[in-house]
């Protein structure tokens, strides 16, 4: 797995297919092509879209199961001001960092999956100079290669009979 990130940029992770091993034991001695491959992968791109978004929305935990840090003293303060305090969650104020998320197929054994918003790096890798823990949302749980290696076996039945 690839990380990438600058301190005020976007944030992306690489799963090369080939680093999966679940999913290189159900790939190993299948004939697919190029197309084939990039096809699969997109479709594995578009749900680890899904299970980075539902961190936010959801768990609130980073893909090894580790709940984030709660809002910062000051952060809490500053929403009680706007009368917000209970109603936005955390990396979920506006929406948009959520939405951001996207995937992009990188060749045909890998797929990069990323979030644009300028402060995306921030929250999945910290920012100690500014005090902000990190809190993952993108990457893969062993759930999500579980329901990755389902989704390649649904796809592999539907693709090569």
């Amino acid at each position: 797995m690839e990380k990438g990130a600058g301190v005020m940029s976007s944030a992306v992770v690489e799963i090369d297919v080939k680093e999966v091993k679940k999913l290189t034991d159900l790939l190993n001695g299948k004939a697919l092509s190029s197309a084939d491959r990039r096809n699969l992968l997109q479709s594995l791109g578009l749900e680890m879209v899904e299970q980075s978004r539902s961190r936010i929305l959801k768990t609130q935990k980073s893909p090894d199961g580790k709940p984030w840090a709660d809002f910062a003293e000051s952060t809490l303060r500053y929403l009680e001001k706007q009368e917000r305090a209970g109603s936005v969650s955390l990396l979920n104020r506006e929406g948009y960092l959520h939405r951001s998320i996207t995937s992009e197929v990188k060749n045909d054994w890998a797929v990069l999956v990323g979030a644009c918003m300028e402060y995306a790096a921030v929250h999945q890798f910290g920012y100690s100079e500014k005090n902000i823990p990190a809190r993952p949302y993108l990457g893969v749980s062993s759930d999500d290669v579980a329901d990755l290696t389902e989704l390649t076996e649904i796809w592999l039945e539907g693709h090569l009979q």
